[in-house]
């Protein structure tokens, strides 16, 4: 009967932990690892840190381990080790499940499905929003969410361009995984704070606020933990 490890608390590897289970799959918990066949671990799968190394050293050989937007020293940490590391994100169909729906698709949606409008309503926009729709979010009140410094500059420029200037609030990704400025380790995540505020200071952009999604915070004792660990570093 085929192991899988589940590692971290990612809502997306722990549901897919419970499918592979109902499925027929045996569960094992980090200290069994080295008993596992596979390996799920989270989302983004980033650096070299001494804590992924030894992880993946502690794999049995031959196990594959499954994760997403695996960075190169994710990549290498794994070869080192002997792990087959596969990154789930360079299949399209899971790219495109994984996917935050953009400012265009949400409001084509509301405007087919609704009976009344929303022109002029505020609105915030959460996911993806193409900068060269930067007129667009300022002529209808939206404010859009800013997760990285490369789409902070693109929109501050296509605003510039326009000759307008838009709404946003700053995303941080306090552990959810998914999109947003990192921070998931007091002290030792500051630079990507730092390139959020250079954001915020960017010709032709506003900011209004900053928020995180508490990804697993209505899943029992675990999930309140992690929740806990969430906002100690939002509110740092």
């Amino acid at each position: 009967m085929k192991t899988v490890a589940v590692v971290g608390q990612d809502a997306r590897v722990q549901a897919a932990g419970r499918q592979l289970a109902a499925m027929g799959f045996v569960l094992l918990d980090v200290p069994q690892l080295y008993r596992a066949d596979y390996l799920l671990l989270p989302m983004p799968l980033e650096g070299d840190k001494e804590g992924l190394t030894n992880l993946l050293r502690a794999a049995k050989p031959g196990a594959v381990a499954f994760a997403g937007r695996v960075s190169p020293a994710a990549q290498a940490a794994a070869r080192a080790a002997g792990v087959e590391l596969l990154d789930c994100f360079e299949r399209e169909d899971l790219a495109l499940l994984n996917a935050v729906p953009t400012a265009e698709g949400c409001l084509a949606l509301l405007m087919e499905y609704r009976a009344h409008t929303i022109w002029r309503s505020p609105i915030l926009v959460l996911g993806y929003t193409d900068p060269a729709c930067a007129a667009i979010l300022a002529e209808n009140n939206i404010s859009q969410a800013v997760f990285s410094y490369e789409y902070g500059c693109a929109l501050a420029q296509a605003a510039r361009e326009a000759g307008v200037v838009v709404r946003i609030h700053i995303k941080i990704d306090s552990g959810m995984s998914r999109i947003g400025f990192v921070y998931h380790q007091i002290g030792q995540d500051d630079d990507n704070l730092l390139q959020a505020e250079e954001v915020c200071r960017l010709p032709g952009l506003f900011p209004e606020g900053v928020f995180t999604h508490f990804a697993v915070a209505d899943e029992g004792v675990d999930g309140r933990l992690f929740t806990l660990r969430q906002y100690g570093c939002f509110k740092e």
